[in-house]
């Protein structure tokens, strides 16, 4: 990602055969116990899924 700092993403996509809800959720933190604050790595993984959406041509609310 942006440096070494630990990211996760939880995607989860529930069919209710009307609709497609996909959430995704991204978690950031810093290297170690004192540097642990986001340096931005969550909004750029959640916005890799938003564009991929996107790119499928579905609509978002």
């Amino acid at each position: 990602m942006i440096n070494s700092s630990r990211a996760s993403l939880n995607v989860t996509v529930f069919d209710s055969r009307r609709e497609v809800f996909i959430s995704a959720i991204g978690a950031g933190g810093g290297k170690g116990a004192i540097f642990n604050f986001s340096l931005g790595a969550e909004s750029e993984l959640t916005e890799v899924v938003a564009n991929s959406v996107r790119r499928m041509g579905i609509k978002s609310e």
